[in-house]
């Protein structure tokens, strides 16, 4: 199994060890999860922790959206989409609709 791009960065800023990664990408052969589902379950780091290292690598905020007011209609993504994917729009600007991701390293979503 390749590395990742989120496992390559976690080893180049020493977040991780080539050890924690190698056996957080055998569960996930298992599992079948995601690398950060997989990172969150076996404690390498906590779900907070996480999302923050990835907002600052992305440049990007990290969002509660416990916290957050998403107007109705907002788009016509369905619902199943929305899960699937494990995204949520919550603003939108003319044409541009900006959405909140889970993981933004899940390529496959």
């Amino acid at each position: 199994m390749g590395r990742s791009r989120l496992g390559d960065i976690l080893l180049r800023k020493k977040a991780i060890s080539e050890e924690q990664l190698r056996q957080v990408q055998r569960e996930m052969k298992l599992n079948g999860d995601t690398l950060t589902t997989e990172l969150v379950k076996q404690g390498v780091f906590n779900e907070n922790a996480l999302a923050h290292f990835i907002g600052k690598t992305f440049g990007r905020p990290v969002i509660d959206l416990n916290r957050v007011d998403i107007q109705p209609g907002l788009t016509s993504i369905s619902i199943d989409m929305m899960k699937k994917n494990s995204a949520i729009p919550i603003q939108r600007k003319g044409n541009l609709v900006t959405l909140a991701v889970v993981d933004p390293y899940d390529i496959h979503a």
